[in-house]
């Protein structure tokens, strides 16, 4: 920071010529006019060095701890704290965050490392990261789903469905004919669920099947999935914030994954939904159907 440039007057109110000498020779007259008043100095050109005497600049540095020296007043003559070059230094380059007069190492080693703003930014940085890293995970929908050709074949011989899907040939056929369902998967082992107790009955909301481990997914889901991904999308646009945070993001997340894995057109099934898989999901989204 160069002395001229304090103060709340325009240096330069006029436009500049920087094409003729004479031009070039005020802006150089009118830049270090302070500066050469505070150096004792009739050189044209005079500014600080931390170098001293000894440096290579070609222009006379002001005397060492000039601006230690200097003492500012406020309009109201209230005296300002005094100027430390170094701090104005890192001020400028923590705001910019790029190297001036050195190379990006140097700054990420000798000042952005030591700085603790740099460093809290980096901490929330790498914080935001991961979380955001742990969302994509967990939008990674859990569910196990059966197809349409292996649901075909399960007439004829079950064990290959049932020994994929993780479960016996009687929870397959309760699978199939919808005596698992929970409202837009079927829960294959409600007594080992990842929200509750192992061995007590799951007490979690229906909303947290989308990324159950115990979640099976076969066709006959499809519509209710697809009216409930529209529903979703629609209490976007009108819930808070903190509540689509807090209820609704990650299963949503989980179930556009299910329904591209699945590779459902959304419009269609959703358009297949009954009128009671309509209620059901009305009821989930209010959140009626979660134990009090």
């Amino acid at each position: 920071m160069d002395l001229a440039f304090v103060g709340s007057d325009p240096i330069f109110p006029r436009k500049l010529d920087l094409e003729s000498d004479f031009g070039l020779h005020t802006i150089a007259t009118e830049l270090c006019r302070r500066t050469r008043r505070f150096a004792g100095s009739d050189l044209l050109l005079v500014a600080f060095s931390p170098k001293g005497p000894n440096s290579p600049a070609p222009f006379r540095p002001l005397p060492q701890g000039i601006f230690e020296q200097l003492t500012l007043h406020a309009p109201d003559g209230t005296e300002l704290p005094r100027v430390d070059a170094r701090r104005l230094r890192r001020f400028y380059l923590m705001r910019h965050q790029k190297p001036v007069g050195h190379t990006a190492a140097t700054l990420a080693d000798h000042y952005q490392r030591t700085e603790p703003s740099s460093v809290r930014e980096s901490r929330v940085l790498v914080s935001e990261t991961l979380e955001k890293e742990v969302r994509r995970l967990k939008a990674k929908s859990a569910v196990v789903t059966l197809s349409s050709s292996e649901l075909a074949s399960i007439a004829v011989d079950p064990a290959p469905a049932a020994a994929r899907l993780g479960i016996g040939e009687e929870q397959l056929r309760l699978l199939v004919q919808g005596q698992l369902d929970t409202v837009a998967t079927a829960c294959v082992d409600n007594h080992h669920g990842p929200d509750s107790p192992s061995g007590s009955p799951c007490t979690a909301s229906f909303m947290l099947c989308l990324g159950c481990p115990n979640a099976r997914s076969e066709p006959r889901h499809f519509p209710v999935q697809a009216l409930l991904s529209q529903r979703l999308r629609d209490r976007r646009s009108v819930a808070s914030e903190a509540e689509w945070e807090a209820r609704f993001r990650i299963p949503d997340e989980q179930l556009t994954d299910l329904l591209q894995r699945q590779q459902v057109d959304v419009a269609r099934y959703a358009a297949l939904a009954t009128t009671k898989q309509e209620h059901l999901v009305e009821l989930l989204l209010d959140g009626k159907l979660d134990l009090r």
